[in-house]
């Protein structure tokens, strides 16, 4: 029997990136949830992340190795619907609110890692799905993907050398 111990998950590694928990699989004492606030319905696809920051900049969290939830891919996942251009549209949008938001030296660095960290993993696929989607007849989701991928490209894809910032 695995005991429940002190999980990595802390408020800079889920804003990193470091941690990620699927909607669902979580369980908060009360007291935690009303310290930190209710859950902000401005945030309509990383809602479940700025709520998990919420809570771990007030609480500590616990895990343990038992299977406690099946996740199932269909098409009303969000990123089963190609909707990466928006996914990392609002990521974005969330990290620079929480970095507007502090002045704590290893908070930005954490912020500035997730950005990177965000950015490369939703990169290639919204390339991909702006192929898909001007093939498939959608011109305004595959400009739209397309725009982002553009916007958010690593500079070593656009044709320059590596930047200082795009190591890991």
């Amino acid at each position: 029997e695995q005991p429940i111990r002190e999980a990595p998950a802390t408020a800079d590694a889920f804003l990193a990136g470091k941690v990620i928990v699927p909607p669902g699989i979580a369980m908060f004492r009360r007291r935690s949830v009303l310290e930190a606030g209710p859950f902000d319905p401005a945030w309509q696809i990383v809602g479940d992340l700025a709520f998990y920051v919420s809570i771990m900049k007030v609480a500590r969290a616990r895990s343990h190795d038992e299977f406690t939830v099946a996740y199932r891919r269909h098409g009303g996942n969000v990123s089963w619907r190609g909707s990466e251009a928006a996914t990392l549209r609002e990521l974005l949008a969330y990290l620079d609110q929480e970095r507007r938001a502090t002045t704590d030296p290893v908070r930005l660095e954490a912020i500035e890692v997730g950005r990177r960290y965000w950015t490369r993993r939703f990169w290639r696929s919204m390339v991909t799905w702006s192929i898909r989607s001007a093939l498939g007849g959608r011109p305004r989701a595959a400009i739209d993907s397309a725009a982002m991928a553009l916007r958010t490209a690593p500079l070593r894809f656009l044709g320059g050398g590596p930047r200082a910032s795009d190591s890991p």
